[in-house]
């Protein structure tokens, strides 16, 4: 599989350091980055790479060791195998403490054995390394010459297959192709998604459509990425379970375009929270920190990350918002229930018979969003159709709106 797929672009320097940590000897290393930074590719690439050098053999674990009974995760190493080891725990979740004393034991019974974990934060082991992966180095303002050697906009023309934007577009399309790069913050998975909309629309109209919103950051085939139905979709999942102070902080930054200058107190109420949930969200790559004037620190978000926070601050304002498992009403949000709370209204509306635009229009939100919220839905309940969705829902959720009761998505695909 990882010998099928795409180029990766703008990782060599990456690929390297990440080489030499593990060459010093450092057993746990996590990589850690924004929502769409490319992490998993990152350490599919290292191990397709550095195969070689793992004598013992490379293995991969999707999401969680943690879902694994410990003797699973043990025998995924043969015991007859000697030389070094190199097991992936791909998008490592940090609510999941059972994989910390996993893999605590696993490193302690295989001294051969290197772990590379990824996930949007670290783990809190003692001795881990992280190794931040940040966006695709985007062209520098004011010079046109640096535009064909940007990792950033290298991704977006080859996926879009437009050859070599230098050659093959004009000065207008390519200042229009590095304001669409920029939108995208440099974000592989952003990119991904946009790519196909670049082949449809063009640079100068992609660039106008970026600037009303990123619902259009979607795919529903699983070509762009079998994880995210979207772009949103990636950063609701870092969004949903943050506590409601972190939330709140999120949104009140994406109002202000120039970020926030000052000491971390200064964002909220009372000095401890504020300086908590800062933390949380820099910690999670939902707020970026720079230096200001003065050497005070400078709190941005990126665009994809404020516009997802200024979407979801606009759906809260006209009350079409439904309680997020953290808040009120969570306790009738059983832990296995395969939908979030705004989906299973979809799915409620969708088995009244209504279409994507009639969805929008009852929720009060965009139709592309609608059909974001659909693709999800019928994503995570495995249905091919919104007979299959009206199914479940008549099944499984209440007239009540509130009321939800515990099921789990159907397991394989009927007719219909």
């Amino acid at each position: 599989m990882a010998d099928s797929l795409p180029p990766l672009f703008g990782r060599t320097r990456e690929l390297e350091e990440l080489s030499g940590l593990i060459a010093s000897g450092r057993r746990l290393v996590v990589v850690s980055g924004p929502a769409g930074s490319g992490k998993s590719r990152l350490a599919v690439e290292f191990a397709r790479t550095r195969r070689a050098e793992f004598t013992g053999g490379v293995r991969v674990v999707e999401r969680c060791a943690a879902d694994r009974e410990r003797e699973d995760l043990v025998s995924v190493f043969p015991d007859d195998r000697t030389g070094p080891e190199l097991l992936i725990v791909d998008n490592h979740d940090s609510g999941r403490r059972r994989l910390y004393s996993e893999l605590r034991d696993l490193l302690s019974l295989r001294p051969n054995l290197t772990v590379l974990v990824t996930g949007r934060q670290g783990m809190g082991f003692y001795g881990e390394r992280l190794f931040p992966l940040h966006p695709l180095p985007l062209p520098e303002k004011g010079r046109e010459e640096s535009v064909p050697a940007s990792p950033a906009v290298q991704l977006l023309a080859d996926r879009a297959g437009i050859g070599e934007p230098a050659h093959s577009l004009d000065r207008t399309d390519l200042a229009a192709l590095v304001e669409v790069s920029r939108a995208l913050d440099g974000l592989p998975l952003a990119i991904e998604f946009a790519a196909p909309w670049l082949r449809i629309l063009g640079a100068r109209a992609l660039r106008n459509r970026l600037r009303s919103g990123i619902d259009i950051l979607s795919s529903s085939d699983g070509f762009v990425s079998m994880r995210h139905s979207s772009m949103s979709d990636a950063l609701r999942k870092a969004y949903d379970p943050l506590p409601e102070g972190a939330r709140e902080l999120l949104l009140r930054l994406s109002c202000e375009d120039a970020g926030a200058e000052g000491e971390p107190a200064e964002l909220g109420r009372a000095a401890s929270p504020s300086e908590h949930f800062l933390r949380l969200l820099v910690e999670k790559h939902l707020v970026q920190v720079e230096q200001g004037p003065g050497g005070r620190p400078r709190f941005t978000l990126f665009n994809t990350t404020r516009m997802f926070a200024r979407a979801v601050l606009e759906e809260k304002r006209a009350g079409r918002v439904t309680p997020l498992p953290s808040e009120e009403g969570a306790e009738s949000h059983p832990k296995d229930f395969p939908l979030t709370p705004r989906q299973s209204e979809v799915a409620r509306l969708i088995a009244g018979g209504l279409t994507n635009r009639e969805i929008s229009k009852r929720l009060a939100i965009s139709e592309w969003t609608a059909i974001n919220h659909v693709r999800e839905v019928m994503r995570r309940l495995d249905c091919s159709s919104r007979v299959q969705v009206a199914q479940w829902a008549v099944a499984h959720l209440s007239g009540d709106r509130g009321q939800l009761t515990a099921a789990s998505a159907p397991a394989s695909r009927g007719s219909g």
